[in-house]
């Protein structure tokens, strides 16, 4: 046991450099791949929605710190959150027209 941890010790910043460069290189070529052609742009939109969730968030947190009183529908920041998001769910709404098959009037079978 006494020669394993002289050696631990001797080598410790070699085994932390290791492991260090075995994460980065672990999360460098780690990239994640959309399943279709509209995943890519929904992984975005996906993004910038929970972008805009954590700002609305941090507003309501500095509005009740700083004024409780105050009503969040008269703050201009709040209120272009909010339109973003609106505008996010339109975009969002329309890629998802956009992916789905047209439909006829027909009956379709399987």
């Amino acid at each position: 046991m006494g020669m394993a941890f002289r050696f631990i010790m001797n080598n410790l910043g070699d085994i932390v450099v290791g492991k260090v460069f075995e994460l980065w290189v672990r999360l460098t070529a780690y990239k994640p791949r959309p399943a279709s052609s509209g995943g890519r742009s929904r992984l975005v939109l996906n993004q910038k929605r929970e972008r805009i969730h954590r700002n609305i968030g941090i507003r309501l947190g500095e509005i009740k710190t700083a004024s409780p009183e105050l009503e969040i529908f008269h703050d201009s920041i709040l209120t272009d959150l909010f339109r973003d998001l609106a505008d996010l769910e339109a975009a969002y709404a329309a890629l998802g027209e956009k992916e789905a098959p047209a439909e006829s009037g027909e009956p379709k079978f399987a």
